[in-house]
């Protein structure tokens, strides 16, 4: 409460600034004050010290040395006399100690022992030790009877300087500066001719003259602006609406075309990188196949005599088979190629059971060389789609499974049925060595091989897949599974699909 009354009164906070700066000064002198009565005190001391030093020590000696024991308490009494002594303390040569406490000691103002011996024939004989305290409760009481009535006067004449000053500043300044106030928060732009005039006594050309001068300024520099302010508000209103319009337009436009660019440049990049694996696959892959073409087909054409007929079959044997890789490559690429158009697949009804079926009749040769076992859900849906293209994913998939799927390979095709995001999942397992980790983000990349050692492997068959199934709305991908080997899958959306009764059993179908 105080303080906000503080904060809100600025009279009150000029007398305590006043108030506390004078305390602190008055306190500061005071301090300065004490400081100096207590330096003197402290010199009384040393005087004192000397003045028995001078004065009593060598008549306390001649008393001891002639064992005179009545002018030794002569000496001690007239030395517990002087002022601030507090305690006396004699210790003679045979060890013997006599204390003499003048008054009780609360601070101790200062203390010495001195030797007492007396010289003869410049031979020195120790008599004993007398030890002088002295008290500074005298001091203390003079320090603190300043304290109290130096900081009681500070305080009167603070309050009543403070008191004063609240009172002039009320009448001189708070005042005036409150009429000042409720002109301002009441000027406005109906009573902007009204003058503001002050109840004083006298007008005198002091600040706040200054500040009811510097309003009267104001107000006409006010009605002169609100002038020209409604001239130009009106033809602000008119180029506004019309920025606006254009600033709308402009951006729409901007971001059209930011849109498009963007679009336009993540093409470039991903055909750019296109064409460095293509270049590369043309460059190295097809390389291998063509020249030994060549040279088998040089050694054929001038040593066919020669040579015997188990070698030319075997020739004949390595030109088809490197025939056979050079042609699946071009097919590859050339269906890669054909897949980047923009235009939209036609669709017809696909029966899943007899594409799977199908693929497996295409892939009779690779399963007659490695001998797997495939296993296939039965009822498998069918759906509208792109039936050469959905083959080709079979094809690829079991493939893969069968080539590296195990000796002999086990593979599973099967689909599942989301519940949340209307797809069909199908998919194909094997047991295998699976995939490592660093190759799995490369799987669904172009000219990315998924077994670099063997030579029928050319990397365009997975990013076939991909391609496939963005054309078609769906997915495509790899996980582990989880009793060892690998799973690729692709989904494929329930839009116009005819759905059929998931039977959960396996049916074997062992070729």
């Amino acid at each position: 409460m105080l303080r906000k009354w503080l904060r809100q009164r600025l009279g009150l906070r000029l007398a305590a600034v006043c108030f506390i700066l004078s305390i602190f000064i008055a306190v500061l002198v005071t301090s300065f004050q004490v400081y100096h009565l207590k330096q003197a005190g402290h010199e009384q001391a040393e005087q004192l010290f000397t003045q028995i030093e001078q004065s009593f020590i060598p008549a306390l000696s001649d008393a001891m040395w002639t064992l005179d024991p009545i002018r030794t308490k002569a000496q001690l009494d007239a030395l517990s006399h002087l002022p601030t002594v507090g305690t006396i303390t004699l210790v003679d040569d045979s060890g013997h100690e006599s204390v003499r406490e003048v008054h009780p000691i609360q601070h101790i103002l200062g203390k010495r022992t001195y030797n007492l011996a007396i010289s003869i024939d410049n031979q020195e004989f120790k008599l004993g030790t007398l030890k002088v305290v002295l008290d500074s409760t005298a001091l203390d009481l003079q320090l603190s009877e300043l304290w109290k009535v130096s900081l009681l006067t500070a305080f009167t004449v603070t309050m009543i300087s403070s008191f004063l000053l609240v009172w002039l500043f009320h009448h001189w300044v708070v005042l005036q500066l409150q009429q000042v106030s409720t002109y301002a928060s009441q000027l406005n732009a109906q009573n902007l001719s009204t003058p503001l005039v002050l109840t004083r006594p006298t007008a005198p050309d002091d600040e706040i003259g200054a500040i009811v001068v510097a309003l009267t300024e104001m107000q006409q520099q006010l009605l002169k602006e609100f002038e020209r302010r409604a001239t130009a508000e009106g033809e602000l209103r008119a180029y506004q609406s019309h920025l606006e319009t254009m600033v709308d337009n402009r951006t729409q436009q901007l971001a059209e075309q930011t849109k498009a660019l963007e679009s336009q440049s993540k093409i470039l990049v991903e055909q750019n990188s296109e064409l460095n694996a293509f270049a590369h696959t043309v460059a190295h892959d097809l390389k291998h196949p063509i020249t030994s073409l060549i040279g088998l087909s040089t050694l054929l054409s001038k040593a066919f005599d020669s040579l015997e007929k188990d070698q030319q079959q075997e020739f004949l044997q390595q030109i088809l088979q490197s025939s056979i890789k050079m042609n699946s490559m071009i097919n590859g690429l050339l269906q890669l190629a054909s897949l980047r158009s923009d235009e939209q697949p036609e669709t017809s009804t696909v029966d899943m059971n007899a594409t799977v079926q199908d693929a497996l009749k295409n892939l009779s040769t690779l399963v007659q060389e490695y001998n797997p076992i495939v296993m296939v859900y039965p009822n498998m849906p069918t759906l509208q789609s792109h039936g050469q293209w959905i083959e080709e994913i079979w094809l690829n998939y079991i493939s893969n499974a069968i080539k590296y799927g195990g000796e002999p390979a086990f593979v599973t095709i099967g689909f599942d049925k989301s519940k949340t995001d209307n797809t069909y999942t199908f998919w194909v397992e094997d047991r295998g060595a699976g995939v490592s980790s660093e190759k799995a983000d490369r799987l669904f990349t172009e000219f990315s091989r998924l077994h670099t050692l063997r030579k029928d492997s050319h990397g365009l068959g997975l990013s076939i897949v991909k391609r496939i199934c963005n054309k078609l709305g769906g997915q495509c991908g790899y996980e582990p599974n989880k009793d060892g080997g690998s799973r690729f899958w692709f989904s494929l959306p329930l839009t116009n699909s005819i759905d059929s009764v998931i039977d959960s059993d396996y049916v074997a179908s062992i070729t």
